[in-house]
């Protein structure tokens, strides 16, 4: 169940009114908290912990990311805010608190946030936090700080530490866009644990691709929630491509990169070239993103669809002309049918 609150009606609310009529969370709750950015390998091992717990996983999270409210710059974010919600009911999510982050709720005191919202409204029993969290006014609700409201407020508090890949580098949302931005997707999808993916509104482009004999579905990178494409390094892309069935509606986004093959309600998942770039043969300068579905007709317009970056092929080049261009277009395709497919 979701749940959306700005800070006054989080306060206006009585104590308890939450998550009732569920009759399984009237003894107490296991607590996530976080912005959980690309809900990445980290943020499952934390809701992994809360599982263990014994008690309903109720996750708290904020929108917008407070950095866009607090600072003057914020990197684009990993994920639109339904697919992050998507993915954290599917990471084992009963309830998700979702709350409207302003400067008014960065002011609020810890003690109040923790004791008002936490303990009287959801009425926490675990709380389960990353190992450099910390909340409320100026930060101050840190790690040590939630131990000791939870000794006196009745929760019990696990800080879990900074999880690792097998080569030893911390998982974090700052790595995971720091490898978008270098072409390295195949390191972004070990620490994700999934490949990175997108998801929007198939749109009109400048019809080239039909001339050329490679049709394209073109997503608009510049649109709200699309944010994350621009991470992408520009260049040539193996990727999977989610179509929606005969409703037009997309399933939900995955905790794992889906195969190749059909999902439910007539969707499928199809091999895919995707340019990501300034069209330089044809000195176009906004940036495009064009996916080429091998030995596939039907229109896309104005349908969602799901793209997910496997390996990156090569940097985007100029072309002397057509004919090298689509020469250079047919060994990209079969480069990602092989890688792909």
């Amino acid at each position: 169940m979701l749940l959306s609150y700005s800070l006054a009606d989080l306060l206006a609310a009585p104590a308890g009114r939450f998550l009732t009529p569920d009759a399984a969370c009237e003894q107490g709750v296991c607590v996530v908290i976080g912005n959980f950015d690309g809900v990445h390998r980290g943020h499952l091992a934390l809701f992994h912990e809360a599982t263990k717990r014994g008690l309903p996983v109720v996750a708290v999270t904020f929108d917008p990311h407070p950095r866009e409210v607090l600072c003057s710059s914020a990197p684009p974010r990993l994920l639109s805010t339904e697919d992050r919600l998507q993915l954290l009911a599917s990471a084992g999510a009963r309830h998700i608190l979702l709350i409207a982050f302003t400067r008014e709720f960065a002011a609020l005191e810890t003690d109040v946030f923790v004791r008002s919202i936490l303990c009287d409204r959801l009425r926490m029993r675990q709380l389960v936090i990353g190992h450099d969290f910390s909340l409320g006014k100026g930060r101050s609700g840190n790690g040590e700080r939630l131990r000791e409201l939870g000794a006196s407020l009745g929760f019990a508090v696990t800080q879990v530490p900074c999880l690792l890949t097998e080569d030893g580098i911390p998982v974090s949302s700052t790595r995971i866009r720091d490898c978008l931005g270098t072409g390295d997707v195949e390191g972004a999808a070990r620490l994700l644990g999934r490949a990175h993916s997108v998801r929007g509104t198939v749109v009109h482009g400048f019809r080239r691709g039909h001339g050329l004999g490679f049709p394209t579905a073109n997503l608009d990178p510049t649109v709200p929630g699309m944010e994350a494409i621009g991470l992408a390094l520009p260049g040539v892309y193996a990727t999977r491509v989610v179509v929606p069935g005969p409703d037009g509606v997309l399933p939900p986004i995955s905790l794992t990169t889906r195969p190749v093959g059909p999902l439910e309600n007539g969707a499928c998942v199809l091999p895919a070239v995707t340019s990501v770039g300034h069209n330089k043969t044809f000195g176009h300068n906004a940036l495009s993103v064009e996916t080429h579905i091998p030995n596939f007709s039907r229109e896309l317009y104005d349908l969602p669809i799901e793209l997910a970056f496997l390996h990156r092929l090569r940097d985007e080049r100029k072309f002397s002309g057509i004919e090298e261009l689509k020469a250079q277009i047919r060994r990209d395709t079969d480069e990602a049918l092989r890688l792909a497919g």
